[in-house]
Parts: structure tokens; sequence; C-alpha cells
């Protein structure tokens, strides 16, 4: 596909307009390596039928037609594939040390559709917010020449065990969680996310549900309260220099660690923020 802006300079004072202009396709390319010859009003025909109501809004100058090649190349989904399994299989090392799983990667359904630019080909990782499953995707950027030229979201299998917790005894919804009433166990993954394993991400949680005994803990099944809650008193710590002062205040929003929370001094009525640095403390700095 051959957008405007991949072969003419869009200039506008409405940055909307020039970006809709751009992204407007012009027209796809058919066999590789065969030249297209396109006039100005071969873009005009098309720009007037995919933004109608706009053919008085736009001016064509420059070149009176311009000369295409498609030197393109078929992304090879093999690499892509395997590349992010690695990447993939690194990430939930660090995130789920206890897992032991194995990463197939889906099938890419469009594959014969991706093409590049000649050049260098890299890969980079998005961030992935999903929890450990049995079906995971991340969304890889396709570098060319260190640029990205495309995303492309990748679908995997995940199978395997992990450490989890299984839940001793029936327990109420809202009951305060500790490791008394929960076993270690080694579980296969399912498409629910399980709780995490370490017993700190037990502290100060409560069940969101009532569980029954020998049923396992989900992550949504937690209710983790934040170190700071809307409308909780707080000791608030001003630092300057090398100087603390130290003072109560009421937090008017929830925070967790490392979050700003806005507080308020009851008795003066003035309002900051501050930096939750722990269970109902924050610092001002």
């Amino acid at each position: 596909m051959v957008r405007l802006a991949d072969i003419a300079s869009v200039q506008s004072d409405d940055q909307v307009l020039a970006r809709r202009f751009g992204d407007t396709q012009i027209l796809m390319l058919g066999q590789r390596g065969q030249p297209v010859r396109l006039t100005r009003e071969r873009i005009r025909h098309a720009l007037d039928k995919r933004l109608p109501g706009l053919q008085d809004a736009y001016q064509l100058s420059g070149a009176p037609a311009v000369h295409l090649i498609w030197s393109g190349r078929m992304l090879d989904s093999g690499a892509l594939q395997a590349w992010s399994a690695s990447a993939l299989s690194a990430l939930l090392s660090e995130s789920a040390p206890h897992a032991d799983v194995s990463i197939t990667p889906y099938p890419l359904s469009s594959a014969t559709q991706l093409y590049v630019a000649p050049g260098r080909i890299d890969y980079a990782a998005r961030q992935v917010h999903q929890g450990l499953t049995e079906r995971m995707h991340m969304l890889v950027d396709v570098l060319v020449d260190g640029t990205v030229a495309l995303s492309v979201p990748v679908w995997f299998r995940v199978q395997g065990t992990q450490l989890a917790w299984r839940v001793r005894q029936d327990a109420q919804a809202g009951a305060a969680l500790d490791a008394s009433m929960l076993e270690p166990v080694r579980a296969p993954l399912s498409h629910q996310q399980l709780a995490a394993h370490e017993s700190h991400a037990l502290d100060s949680a409560r069940l969101r549900r009532a569980k029954q005994a020998g049923s396992l803990l989900l992550a949504d099944d937690i209710d983790q309260k934040k170190p700071v809650e809307r409308g909780s008193e707080i000791l608030v710590r001003v630092v300057r220099g090398g100087i603390a002062v130290e003072d109560r205040a009421l937090a008017l929003n929830e925070a967790a660690h490392g979050a700003s929370v806005r507080v308020v001094n009851p008795r003066t009525q003035a309002s900051y923020l501050a930096t939750v640095v722990g269970d109902g403390v924050a610092e001002v700095r």
C-alpha cells in the first residue's frame, strides 16, 4: 500500500487534516519489481475518492508524475516468531521464575501480507501487561535499519506448570489472607492467571470472593489493599536538606508505593502532593 505521505510532503496548518491526507491510500503496488507511473491526476482521483467533500481543501504541486518500483521483501515470519518466543521466555524467567513452561508461537495469519523495505531487520518487544496463562500475546516492532516499519501481534500457546496457592479451608469474601490459609502446590497453566506464589504478595490482601477448600487462588481473587487508602489519615514527612518534619494529613485518593497522593492538612485545609514511601507514609521533598 502506498500512502500520500510515502511519496509527497504534506503541509497544513491543521495537523489533524495533514495526518488524514498523509495516511490516505493512493494505490496498491502490484508485482514486485514492476515500475508504476503515478501522475497528479491519478493522485487527485484517489484523494477525491477517499476524502469526499475535501476536493477544494488541497493543492498539488511539484513533479507531474512519480515513478515507483516495489523493492520490498516479505517478512520472515519464522524468524519473527522464533525471536518473539525467545523474548517471551526471557520475560517469564524474570516475572515467573518458579514456572516450568514451553512456548509455541501460533502461525501468523497475515504473514503473506507483511512486507518490509530492504535493510537490516531487528525486533523490539513492547511491554507485556498480561499475566502468565496458557495463551499469551506480545506486540513486536519490526525495525528496518533502526526505524520501526510495522508492529506485529504474536500469539503463543504456553504449556507447563507453576507454583501456586491452594486454599486449605472454605473462606468467605473479605477474609484477610495469610500463608496459614494456603498451601503451595504446582499447578498446570490455564486460561486464568494464578495468584503470585511469593508470600509478600499476600501482605494486606483480602479475598474478593468466597473460595472453597481445595480450589486454586487466582490473581483476580485477591483484593490488594493499597499502602494509602482514600480518606485515611497518613504520616507525611517533609524533607528539606538534612531536616525532616513529620505531620498528619488526610489522603484524598488511594495510591500505591511510589505513586503521588494528594493530601490535605486538617488544621489549615492546605492541600499538596506527596509520594507514597510505605504503608500509611508519604514524603515531600
